[in-house]
């Protein structure tokens, strides 16, 4: 754990080839009392340290879904999930990961579109 309270540190787990690896990253806040949002840590880890980290985001506003990560190995959107010190982030478990925290998400379009089909009935 981190002690710096103007940092936090997180674990961010990539995935290049098959290979998975956990890398610790201590993110910067901009106030003491900042809570930061996990796509604002991936972007700075981004920005300064794993360049070519992999990840997806779209409207940063919860409504497209599009950068939805696991946090501690739950389901979260990443523009407005808050993370801490100690938290891990990774890709969704439950869809197969193309690269670091990117999946494929045709399969979510199939369901969808099979929701969309049974309730109009």
């Amino acid at each position: 754990m981190n002690k710096n309270i103007n940092s936090i540190e997180v674990n961010i787990v990539t995935v290049r080839d098959g290979d998975e690896k956990v890398v610790s990253y201590t993110y910067n806040k901009r106030e003491e009392k900042e809570k930061p949002m996990a796509l604002d840590v991936l972007m700075q880890a981004q920005s300064s340290v794993i360049p070519d980290l992999a990840f997806r985001f779209g409207c940063r506003a919860r409504n497209c879904g599009v950068c939805t990560i696991d946090i501690n190995d739950r389901p979260r959107v990443a523009c407005r999930a808050r993370v801490k010190d100690g938290d891990k982030l990774s890709a969704i478990a439950t869809l197969p990961v193309l690269s670091d925290l990117v999946v494929r998400r045709d399969g979510i379009a199939r369901q969808m579109r099979g929701l969309k089909t049974s309730a109009q009935g």
